[in-house]
């Protein structure tokens, strides 16, 4: 009966659907193989060629919030131009002060760069700005222009007015940053005097128009005198407006850099030139610290962390997979042979994403890492039960080989695609989720895995094949296969440990249930203390140096 029930479930349709893939693998092992092959080498190809990695945090945001839309119009109307930071710190103002005057115009000297930001004494702020003035200026400048507008409108004669009447303003409203403007206006007065027919203020406004354009020219006495006796000769320097904080005791530099995702090239350029200044720099100011941090720079250091960590951690977990199956199964064979079709699934899950997103994120370079763990439970499920086969007959042939990989199919194949498909929904839920990052990497994930079951039921099977096909050639066949088949003591002496505690628990299951409530008690506290962390520096690998200068 019970043999009549076995055969009755492995001749399911379910069972028999999933049978049909090993069933293509196991008839043409070496064809199933060699095509599985070039398609892999085009596939990763492919992907080398045409997958990129988005660094910028947008590409971890819903395009669609209203709040992103506002932030991209943004660029759109300013450019997409970030500031990295040099930050120049030291106890000596002086040597601050003296780092970041050699650094700004060795930046200005780069063709590399443009926009260098290091001092507020510009040309272009000094002749344009306005906001460098106190309120308290500006308020009395608004006053001397009504007052001029008040005399043009009313009085003949200028020189007849009262000596209260006459503006008096504070030194800062004539600096040499309100040349250009008060010249403007200045000539503005001029045109506005002759066309009233008011010569005496036309000669106060031709003499401080001349003045402005040449400070040293002494100008005629007039109503305007006072107001040309105020202006300053003095030219602000760079001294007086360097970028510091602190007492002095931390300058900083702004060089406006290229996105990584709109010129990757370009961008790479620009930073890896900027950091060669920035060496350079500590090596002529040893005294001070410099750092180079700002959203260009903290986005490369976050791509390139994330590459190489994603690749050290996809490899560890390989290596642990192998080396774990390794001494399970007491062979090294058969473990290289699931870990063989779990790459596969890989390198075929890179392909996927290339074609369905087009581009990684700092979220899903990590799905190699993920379908490691989960990929390899379908290599294991189908080997653990193709060994069972192998166990009730020792003296297989190469042709009962291949009715095993079919059987094993049949009986476990439905068991791997449910677990598969159930995983891959899982994933999905957070494929539709409006935060770009997360969804991306359920989109990748959630197919990835069931490329993965794809594998572990066509590129597992024609191994197999292939490898007991050329083995049964072997004299010592039998022996190699019994050897094979069976498990290590390691995984023996687990297996009986583990059985002891699932009778402990059949036998005790009040106290099982007990210790289960009490243990989600006494860890329900702690979890509540658990708080959301919204600093995406916290994500970054400790040490780096642009981390360190941003915090």
């Amino acid at each position: 009966m019970a043999s009549n029930s076995t055969d009755r479930d492995a001749n399911r349709w379910t069972h028999l659907v999933v049978a049909t893939l090993t069933r293509w693998a196991v008839a043409r092992p070496s064809r199933c193989l060699l095509l599985a092959l070039i398609f892999t080498l085009l596939g990763t190809a492919y992907s080398a060629w045409q997958l990129k990695f988005k660094t910028s945090r947008l590409d971890l945001l819903d395009t669609t919030a209203e709040y992103n839309q506002r932030w991209l119009r943004y660029l759109e109307l300013f450019g997409r131009r970030d500031d990295a930071i040099i930050v120049i710190e030291a106890d000596d103002p002086i040597a601050v002060a003296t780092a970041l005057k050699d650094i700004g115009p060795t930046l200005e000297k780069d063709n590399t760069f443009s926009g260098i930001l290091y001092s507020s004494a510009t040309p272009q702020l000094t002749n344009k700005r306005l906001h460098f003035a106190p309120p308290n200026s500006l308020a009395a400048a608004e006053q001397f222009l009504q007052l001029s507008l008040a005399i043009n409108s009313s009085t003949p004669n200028p020189s007849q007015l009262p000596p209260d009447t006459k503006p008096s303003l504070p030194r800062s409203v004539t600096e040499p940053v309100f040349r250009a403007t008060a010249s403007s206006l200045s000539q503005q007065w001029l045109t506005l005097a002759q066309l009233q027919a008011l010569p005496l203020l036309a000669a106060d406004a031709q003499a401080l128009l001349e003045f402005l354009n040449n400070p040293k020219q002494q100008p005629n006495p007039g109503l305007l005198t006072p107001l040309v006796e105020l202006v300053a000769n003095r030219t602000p320097s760079i001294d007086d407006s360097l970028l510091l904080d602190d007492n002095g005791r931390l300058g900083l530099c702004l060089i406006p850099l290229l996105h990584p995702d709109d010129n990757p090239s370009a961008s790479s350029l620009e930073i890896n030139r900027l950091r060669e200044h920035v060496h350079e720099l500590k090596k002529r100011h040893p005294k001070v610290t410099v750092r180079l941090t700002g959203m260009p720079i903290l986005e490369a250091d976050e791509a390139q962390s994330t590459q190489s960590d994603m690749m050290v951690a996809s490899i560890v977990s390989m290596l642990g997979v192998a080396v774990l199956l390794v001494v399970a199964y007491g062979s090294i064979t058969l473990p290289l042979l699931a870990m063989m079709a779990l790459l596969f699934g890989l390198l075929w899950t890179l392909t996927f994403a290339t074609l369905s997103i087009g581009h990684l994120n700092l979220l899903s370079a990590a799905f190699g890492a993920i379908l490691i763990g989960l990929g390899i439970d379908f290599s294991i499920h189908f080997l653990s039960h193709f060994l069972e086969h192998l166990r009730a007959d020792p003296n297989s042939t190469s042709t009962d080989i291949n009715h095993s990989l079919l059987q094993t199919a049949k009986e476990c194949g439905a068991g791997i695609w449910i677990g598969a498909i159930s995983t891959a929904a899982a994933f999905a839920c957070a494929a539709v989720t409006p935060f770009k990052g997360i969804a991306e990497l359920g989109v990748i994930s959630g197919g990835g895995t069931l490329i993965c079951m794809l594998a572990a039921l066509t590129i597992l099977p024609a191994s197999l094949a292939v490898y007991y096909r050329r083995k049964s050639a072997s004299p010592t066949f039998l022996s190699n296969q019994q050897s094979l088949s069976g498990s290590s003591r390691f995984a023996n002496a687990l297996s009986t440990y583990l059985a002891h505690i699932s009778s402990f628990a059949i036998r005790n299951p009040i106290f099982i249930i007990a210790l289960s409530i009490a243990s989600v008690a006494v860890t329900f506290i702690p979890a509540c203390r658990c708080r959301f962390d919204h600093n995406l520096l916290n994500l970054q690998a400790e040490g780096i140096d642009s981390v360190k200068a941003e915090n």
